[in-house]
């Protein structure tokens, strides 16, 4: 996994990694190709303006491919869950 050094305005420094979850695996976000990571970005979008909307309503990104099709390894048995973004 791909870990990044950050520092702060006062000079601290810190590693940090982005990953993901999707069905029963971690994914690191600096690995996935431009479909996942569009993807991925899209259901970001799509959760974060579902939540400011606090019950009003919901949004969904649309035009999205199935996420079997975008993470292949989701067909592998016991890693695909109805409910993984």
């Amino acid at each position: 996994m791909g870990m990044v050094e950050l520092v702060t305005s006062q000079g601290g420094r810190f590693w940090s990694s982005a990953r993901v979850h999707i069905g029963d695996q971690y994914y690191d976000m600096d690995a996935l190709n431009e479909a996942q990571a569009a993807y991925v970005a899209a259901k970001l979008n799509e959760q974060g303006l579902s939540a400011s909307l606090a019950g009003r309503g919901t949004v969904e990104a649309g035009g999205l491919p199935p996420i079997e099709e975008v993470f292949p390894d989701m067909n592998k048995e016991g890693n695909k869950r109805a409910d993984a973004p």
